[in-house]
C-alpha cells in the first residue's frame, strides 16, 4: 500500500556524548520527514539560514530543489527519516502542500500534531527495526488518502521522461491547459515552478548516475542527461552545489542501500 508513496525508512543515532560530525546534501525529487529526539545540538545551513531545534521531539519536513544544506549534529541524539517518492507526500495530507511548508517556519512539520509525536516517540523507544518500520507503516497507512491531480500526475511524469527535451509550453499544450495554470498547480502541490522542478531532476538523476555507474566518463552523462556538453554540466552543477564535479565526486559517501549519498565534512 505504501510503496507506490514511500521510497525508505533510516535512523540515525548516535549514543556517545563526544560524537561531532558534519555533512552536506543536495538538491534531489526525494522529499523526507526527519524527526529528531534530543536534538538540542543539530544546526541546520542553507546559505546563511540556520535551524537549530530544540524540543523533545522535532519534525521537520524538507523539500530540497536548489540548495546545498549542510547539517551539524553532535553529542547524542536519535533520528528518524521518511523519504517519499515523488508526489508521495501529497497522499498522507488533506490539504495543499503549500500551505503546510514554509521555509520561514525553518522547515518545522507540525501538520499530523500530537498523534504523530506519540509514535514518533515510541519508534524512538524501541530497539527492533522491524517494530519501527511497523510503527511507521501502521501510522502513515491511516493517513494514507487520494490524491486527484492527474494533470500534476502526468507533468511530473513527463518532466521524469523527457528531462529537458520538451519545453515547458509544450508539456501544458500535451496536457490541454496553459503555462500559467501548470505554474500554479505545481506551486500549489510541489512548492515551486515546472522549470525549478526539471532542472533539479537532470541534476539529480546525472549526479546519481556519477555514484553508480563509475564507467562513464562526464562528458557521456552529461549528454545522456541532455546538457549542451560537459562545460554547460560543470557550470550547472557548480552553481548548484558550488563545487565543480570531479572535486566534489570524489568526497560523497553513499549512506545506507538506498540513493543517500552525503559529503562528510
Amino acid at each position: 500500500m505504501l510503496k507506490p508513496y514511500i521510497s525508505y525508512f533510516y535512523f540515525h543515532t548516535s549514543t556517545s556524548k563526544h560524537f561531532s560530525k558534519s555533512f552536506t546534501f543536495y538538491p534531489n525529487f526525494k522529499h523526507a520527514i526527519t524527526a529528531y529526539a534530543n536534538s538540542k545540538s543539530l544546526k541546520i545551513n542553507v546559505g546563511s539560514h540556520k535551524i537549530i531545534p530544540s524540543e523533545t521531539v522535532n519534525v521537520l519536513y524538507t523539500m530540497n530543489y536548489d540548495k546545498a544544506y549542510q547539517v551539524f549534529l553532535s553529542g547524542v541524539f536519535s533520528k528518524i527519516g521518511i523519504v517519499f517518492h515523488p508526489l508521495g507526500i501529497n497522499h498522507f495530507i488533506d490539504t495543499d502542500l503549500v500551505k503546510i511548508y514554509n521555509l520561514d517556519q525553518s522547515h518545522a512539520f507540525s501538520h499530523f500534531g500530537n498523534e504523530f509525536v506519540e509514535v514518533l516517540t515510541r519508534v524512538f523507544e524501541t530497539e527492533e527495526l522491524d517494530t519501527k518500520q511497523q510503527l511507521l507503516e501502521n501510522f502513515l497507512i491511516s493517513k494514507l488518502q487520494a490524491f486527484n491531480q492527474p494533470i500534476l500526475k502526468k507533468a511530473v511524469e513527463l518532466l521524469f521522461e523527457n528531462q529537458s527535451v520538451l519545453k515547458i509550453e509544450e508539456i501544458a499544450d500535451k496536457l490541454e491547459i496553459n503555462r500559467k495554470q501548470l505554474l500554479r498547480i505545481f506551486q500549489k502541490h510541489l512548492c515551486c515552478s515546472p522549470e525549478t522542478y526539471r532542472k533539479m531532476i537532470r541534476f539529480r538523476n546525472a549526479f546519481n548516475q556519477l555514484q553508480t555507474d563509475k564507467d562513464r566518463t562526464l562528458t557521456d552523462i552529461s549528454l545522456f542527461h541532455n546538457y549542451y556538453d560537459q562545460s554547460d554540466f560543470n557550470r550547472q552543477f557548480k552553481s548548484i552545489t558550488s563545487e565543480q564535479p570531479k572535486n566534489l565526486l570524489k568526497n560523497i559517501s553513499h549512506v545506507g542501500n538506498e540513493d543517500t549519498y552525503w559529503k562528510f565534512d
